[in-house]
């Protein structure tokens, strides 16, 4: 009954995909690398907007096979609303389904489980490594079980790269250098 909800995206995704519409094969986690990557320049890419989706949507009706999983759904379930931007969200369980079916659900779930089981076997006050990554990653993995992987890696490759600046940028400074022995 509501539109953005995860059980009619997952319903949607099993009714086409793959009787209709073939598995992508990991194209969706490619395509959640290329955005990941930031848009340096004066003008905005506009390979994934709307509009220019809907118009190779209407003149080849198989770029569908090329949409993000969010937009698949959205296209699917109210593609009158597709231009203006509404969309129905994704499901965490249909993220890895689209790709590569029931062996990629249990591959994905099983993965997932034991890096949060091994997270939750270490104190991570004591361990710097969980501390840094828990503190910068963790709430980014947590959206991705109502959205696509996609919603993780846009936000951690910007903070790895805010990361990478820092690092870089500490090193002119007197009082950003790490102490080294001898010094």
């Amino acid at each position: 009954t509501e539109m953005g909800s995860t059980l009619n995206a997952l319903a949607v995704t099993v009714q086409y995909i793959p009787d209709e519409e073939p598995y992508r094969f990991g194209q969706p986690l490619y395509q959640y690398l290329k955005m990941a990557i930031p848009n340096f320049g004066l003008s905005a890419s506009l390979e994934y907007d709307r509009e220019v989706l809907y118009q190779r949507l209407i003149s080849d009706p198989s770029a569908d096979l090329e949409l993000q999983p969010g937009d698949w759904a959205s296209w699917k379930i109210i593609p009158g609303s597709f231009v203006a931007g509404a969309g129905t969200g994704f499901s965490g369980i249909a993220d890895p389904y689209f790709s590569f079916g029931y062996a990629g659900v249990c591959v994905w779930f099983i993965v997932l489980g034991a890096f949060l089981a091994k997270m939750d076997m270490v104190d991570i006050r004591l361990n710097y490594k969980w501390l840094i990554f828990s503190s910068l990653f963790y709430w980014h993995l947590l959206v991705s079980c109502r959205n696509t992987l996609g919603i993780f890696t846009k936000p951690a490759s910007l903070v790895l790269c805010v990361l990478a600046i820092w690092i870089a940028v500490r090193n002119f400074l007197p009082f950003g250098r790490p102490n080294q022995p001898g010094m």
